[in-house]
């Protein structure tokens, strides 16, 4: 216990620093995903489902303050090393808006939320869900994108914010059944109406040996509650396990039935020497198809969600501010061999053209009682006005 002095507590631990979780010298990417106004329930268990995706790396327990402006989410970013924004919010007509920026001077990318389903959307629909528990949350996604080939400025910079939002994936140090467990699949596509719009998946990663009956691969399993528990009462002989009809009915249900395997793929070895290669961090020569294989594996992919399906609106060179690199709207609007490049030279922002406003009924009708005026504009009498 601490020495007390006159009756008081002293406090002697106060030198202990605090860990902040934040490195100078670690360059792995952090979010912050958080919600700016007033929003509805469905977008905030968005912002929460939008944390478990982005785990580990990110501020699971992040509260907003109502009066908390985007300048102090920026002040904090250094201290607590982040380097991405999700930013949420909803509008007047419950359109809800995502913008992924870059800490802490940007780029910005602002998205509509055409379409969004919850992960408890996504595990109702399902036979076998499977759950977001720590373990499988324990290590980032794989980040996958699809149709990024264009070669406007504005879809490699998106391109870019993406695949900076997970850290990068060293072949020789990673242990794929250990650490590949999560995919991330962003696929930008091109609507009928002209929009770009990116759809959001996301998966988990699940492997099975291929060969082995129902049975074996049930004791072979590591994970699972069920891991080694075969009802064998109905048996006569052990022998029976690797007989398929036999155990066909003994443990097949139509709860066990799945569908097939996406793909397969082959498992091998790891010799000394190989764990030597990776040790050291050297590239490791290329193995003889002869090598034997330790086992062969099916690989499935089922969703865990959130599912996301967003329209690209406009594209920022600042944090949520600065010059607009592209805009849906002026894109679309844009006139036949008009480019940005000669606007962004001289300062010159495109405005598209305005829609005179249409005279409402009631401006009519004060039009038409209003007094006549003369060409001076002073107003005349009805017995003038009639001649």
């Amino acid at each position: 216990m601490p020495k007390r002095n006159g009756g008081r507590r002293r406090k002697r631990r106060t030198h202990v620093p605090v860990d902040t979780g934040a490195d100078e010298n670690d360059a792995t990417p952090r979010s912050l995903v958080f919600r700016r106004g007033r929003v509805s329930h469905a977008v905030r268990l968005l912002v929460h489902d939008l944390r478990s995706m982005l785990r580990p790396h990110t501020a699971v327990q992040l509260r907003e303050r109502p009066q908390a402006e985007l300048r102090d989410y920026v002040a904090v970013s250094s201290h607590l090393g982040a380097s991405h924004f999700v930013i949420l919010s909803e509008g007047e007509l419950g359109l809800a808006n995502l913008r992924l920026a870059r800490a802490p001077r940007g780029p910005t990318a602002t998205f509509r939320v055409r379409e969004f389903s919850l992960v408890a959307d996504v595990q109702r629909v399902q036979r076998r869900p499977v759950p977001l528990d720590a373990a499988l949350l324990r290590y980032p996604p794989l980040m996958i994108l699809s149709g990024f080939d264009s070669s406007g400025k504005h879809v490699q910079m998106i391109a870019t914010l993406l695949q900076t939002l997970f850290p990068g994936i060293d072949v020789r140090r990673t242990d794929p059944d250990r650490q590949v467990r999560r995919a991330v699949f962003v696929d930008w596509d091109t609507a009928e109406d002209g929009e770009n719009v990116l759809h959001v998946r996301h998966y988990a990663i699940r492997k099975r040996p291929v060969g082995l009956s129902r049975a074996v691969r049930r004791m072979v399993q590591r994970a699972g509650k069920r891991h080694g528990v075969l009802p064998l009462g109905q048996l006569e002989d052990v022998s029976q396990v690797l007989d398929a009809e036999t155990m066909a009915g003994v443990i097949t249900s139509e709860s066990e039935a799945e569908p097939p395997a996406d793909c397969q793929v082959d498992r091998w070895d790891a010799t000394p020497a190989d764990e030597s290669i990776v040790r050291h961090g050297e590239t490791a020569p290329p193995r003889s198809r002869s090598t034997p294989a330790k086992e062969r594996q099916a690989i499935r992919l089922v969703e865990l969600g959130p599912r996301l399906t967003l329209q690209l609106v406009k594209v920022e060179a600042g944090m949520c501010r600065g010059e607009v690199l592209y805009h849906a709207s002026a894109h679309r609007n844009r006139p036949e061999g008009e480019s940005s490049g000669k606007r962004a030279a001289t300062g010159e922002r495109y405005r598209a053209p305005k829609v005179p406003r249409r005279v409402t009924w009631q401006e009519e009708v004060r039009v038409a009682d209003s007094p006549a005026l003369d060409s001076s504009g002073d107003e005349r009498s009805p017995a003038e006005s009639d001649a």
